[in-house]
This record gives structure tokens, C-alpha cells and sequence, in this order.
């Protein structure tokens, strides 16, 4: 069995982001019309993985979701949730446009509901 440093590394982790990314672009066509994509947003130093749409390519305007790719993972970095959804509205959180749940589908929906909005404020 192979060992990992950072748990981003994982097939477990790269299976379930791109997967993430993948639904999430698919069902984007049902909320909004945009050339941008959701893409991934992790970083090394974060305690679990991210997808971002970034409106405007200048980390100003757009809606992340972080999400833990297993209960354990989660649990062990004392969050009871996997997903939690932000908007940022010239680089700031709205704190009006915020979820946490277990729901997959859920926070997805949220998602682009969120960049749904995001379209028509800027």
C-alpha cells in the first residue's frame, strides 16, 4: 500500500474532487449561462479540499465550496458537516450567502444557486 504525505494526494481525494467538479459543472447549465467553470481551489495548507467559480479571475467576486472527502476526515478536523458553501462579493464574505451541510446534492444546488445571484450583482 502506498503511502501518502498530504491527503490531497490520495486516488481517494483526486477521484472525489474531480467527481465534485464534474457534477458541479454539469448542473451549472441548469442555473446560469458563463464562460467560467468551476475548477479546483485546494490548497496545500487547507484541512480539507475546495472548488471555486471566480467570476472575475481576480479573487474578488466568486463562491467556494470546501469539502471533506470522507466523515472521517471531517470529523477528525471537528466539523460535523463535509460541505460548506461561501459567496465573496468584491473580497469579502457575504455573510447573507452561507451554507454547511452533509447533503451533497445540497450544497451543490446551493452552489450555483449562489453564482446564480452572483451573475445578476455584478
Amino acid at each position: 500500500m502506498k503511502t501518502y504525505i498530504n491527503w490531497y494526494h490520495t486516488p481517494e481525494y483526486q477521484t472525489f474532487i474531480k467527481g465534485l467538479i464534474q457534477d458541479t459543472n454539469k448542473q451549472s447549465e441548469q442555473y446560469y449561462s458563463a464562460p467560467t467553470q468551476w475548477m479546483n481551489s485546494t490548497y496545500h495548507n487547507d484541512v480539507c479540499g475546495s472548488i471555486c467559480f471566480d467570476l472575475d479571475s481576480n479573487g474578488e467576486n466568486y463562491v467556494q465550496m470546501w469539502a471533506f472527502h470522507n466523515d472521517a476526515e471531517a470529523k477528525r478536523e471537528g466539523f460535523v458537516e463535509k460541505y460548506t458553501i461561501v459567496t465573496y462579493e468584491n473580497g469579502s464574505e457575504n455573510e447573507d450567502s452561507f451554507l454547511v451541510t452533509n447533503d451533497r446534492q445540497e450544497a451543490i444546488t446551493y452552489a450555483l444557486e449562489s453564482v446564480s445571484a452572483l451573475l445578476t450583482w455584478t
